[in-house]
């Protein structure tokens, strides 16, 4: 059922600007995170905003910590060919390694950190889970994940995510590394303008 779904996305998406426009997405959407990340970090505002901003990364870059660390051990557990080298009908369309499958990374992440915003920030955390689920749906069109790679993945980022918002000394860790940033980079400034 797995492979028969996944050949049938991959053929849906057959002409040539849905194939281009997924390519891309495998490819390079993750960039969007990190580019908002940067942005969200370095974004002027008022201190208690910079703050805020500042927690909810973090926390996004621990929900993404501790699901890559559960798919590490899955993975270490569970080898799990991926579809264009367990299937010679379905076209791989990004060049990848022949490692393993389930979980989607890629999606996971992506989940798990539009998760960690949305919890801070609804509209910017919409925008990013929709766009984990483009760059999952992307993974299968390329050839590279079967859909259960991409529903492991949802699943895995939100435990993480689940993980991180549960645990108290990563959300004080979270809380407490704003402030440093801030009392550094004042104390930068303050030894610049001596």
């Amino acid at each position: 059922m797995d492979y028969w779904l996944s050949k049938k996305i991959q053929s849906l998406c057959a002409p040539s600007c849905l194939r281009t426009g997924s390519i891309w997405l495998a490819r390079a959407g993750f960039w969007v995170y990190i580019i908002y990340g940067i942005v969200q970090w370095f974004r002027p505002g008022r201190p208690e905003g910079q703050r805020q901003r500042r927690r909810s990364l973090l926390e996004a870059l621990f929900s993404v910590l501790c699901s890559s660390l559960m798919s590490y051990v899955i993975a270490r557990i569970w080898r799990r060919p991926r579809p264009f080298a367990a299937h010679r009908d379905i076209r791989q369309y990004v060049a990848h390694k022949d490692n393993a499958s389930f979980p989607s990374n890629h999606t996971m992440n992506a989940f798990a950190a539009g998760l960690a915003v949305f919890y801070r920030s609804k509209l910017a955390g919409l925008f990013l889970i929709l766009w984990s689920l483009l760059i999952g749906f992307s993974r299968i069109v390329c050839g590279i994940h079967y859909v259960s790679d991409i529903l492991g993945g949802l699943v895995l980022g939100l435990a993480g995510w689940r993980v991180t918002a549960r645990n108290k000394g990563l959300r004080w860790l979270a809380m407490g590394l704003p402030w440093l940033w801030t009392w550094l980079t004042e104390r930068t400034c303050q030894r610049e303008r001596r």
